[in-house]
C-alpha cells in the first residue's frame, strides 16, 4: 500500500528518529506511574496509555554485546491486582493472544509477575490506532482513501479470521471471539500496515474467568444487538464490528 502509507503520514507524521523509543508518541501521564522502574527483565521508559484494566508502558530489553529490543508492557493496575478474577482475566488475555501466530495480530511475547505487579510483555506497534488517524484526518480535512482503509479491514479480517480458528493443544476448536473489535483497537504502523490488539474481553472456552450473566464486554458502539442483549455469540459478532468500523471509517459516521 505504498500511496495510502504516504497518506498516513500525511496525516500521522513519522517521528523523525523511529529508531529512537523516545522518538514514539508518548500519552499523557498516568496517575500511577511506573515510567524508569524495571519489571522483570523490562525497563519501562515511558507510559503510553491506560484503559479499564491497565496501562501500557514503552519498556526496553536489553542483553549482552549491546542487545536491545523495544516492546510494549502491559500492566494491570494495582488495585485490580489483589482481585483473582482480574488477574485471571489478564492470564487469559495473554494465554489465548500468544496461541494466534498471524501478521495482523500484535504478538505476546510474555506474561510475568514481578514484586506483585503482574505484566505481559506485547509488540510495539510504531503507529497509531485508526481512532486517532481517523480523528486527526478530519482536523486536516485530509480525506484517507477507501482503498487503504478496505485494505486495512481486509487484513484485520485475516487475523481475525486466524483467531476464529484457534484450536486447544487437544485439536479442540476454541470458539474464540474477540468482542471488542474497534477503531481503537486496531493500530496502523507508520508503514501502513495494521495489526489487532487486545483480546482482554475475549471469550474462547478455556478461559480461565468467565463473563457473569447480564454483563457485557466491549464498546457498546461496536456491537451487534445480540451482545448488546447478554445472548450467546458467534465469530459472526467480530465480523458485525469489524463492518462498523469500516462504515465508521469511510464515511466518517457511526452507523
Amino acid at each position: 500500500m505504498p500511496n495510502s502509507a504516504h497518506r498516513i503520514t500525511q496525516v500521522i507524521p513519522q517521528p523523525a528518529n523511529s529508531d529512537n523509543a523516545s522518538a514514539l508518541t508518548v500519552a499523557p501521564r498516568a496517575t500511577w506511574s511506573l515510567e524508569g522502574r524495571k519489571i522483570g527483565r523490562y525497563e519501562l521508559i515511558y507510559h503510553i496509555a491506560s484503559g479499564g484494566m491497565a496501562s501500557v508502558y514503552a519498556a526496553r530489553l536489553t542483553g549482552m554485546a549491546g542487545f536491545e529490543r523495544l516492546v510494549a508492557i502491559k500492566v494491570i493496575h494495582p488495585h485490580l491486582a489483589l482481585e483473582p478474577t482480574f488477574i485471571q482475566m489478564f492470564q487469559d488475555e495473554a494465554r489465548l493472544a500468544a496461541r494466534i501466530s498471524h501478521p495482523n495480530v500484535a504478538e505476546i511475547y510474555e506474561l510475568g509477575e514481578s514484586d506483585g505487579i503482574y505484566y505481559m510483555a506485547v509488540e510495539l506497534v510504531r503507529g497509531k490506532d485508526l481512532s486517532q488517524i481517523l480523528s486527526k484526518s478530519r482536523d486536516k480535512h485530509i480525506a484517507l482513501p477507501l482503498r487503504f482503509l478496505v485494505e486495512v479491514v481486509r487484513q484485520i479480517c485475516d487475523g481475525l479470521s486466524e483467531a476464529h480458528r484457534l484450536k486447544g493443544a487437544n485439536g479442540t476448536p476454541l470458539h474464540l471471539i474477540h468482542r471488542d473489535v474497534s477503531t481503537r483497537n486496531i493500530l496502523v504502523s507508520y508503514s501502513g500496515h495494521p495489526k489487532l490488539i487486545d483480546f482482554g474481553a475475549a471469550f474462547a472456552h478455556d478461559r480461565l474467568a468467565h463473563t457473569a450473566t447480564g454483563h457485557i464486554k466491549g464498546k457498546i458502539g461496536y456491537m451487534p444487538p445480540e451482545q448488546i442483549r447478554g445472548e450467546s455469540l458467534d465469530h459472526r459478532a467480530d465480523i458485525y464490528s469489524l463492518g462498523v468500523v469500516l462504515y465508521t471509517a469511510a464515511t466518517a459516521c457511526h452507523p
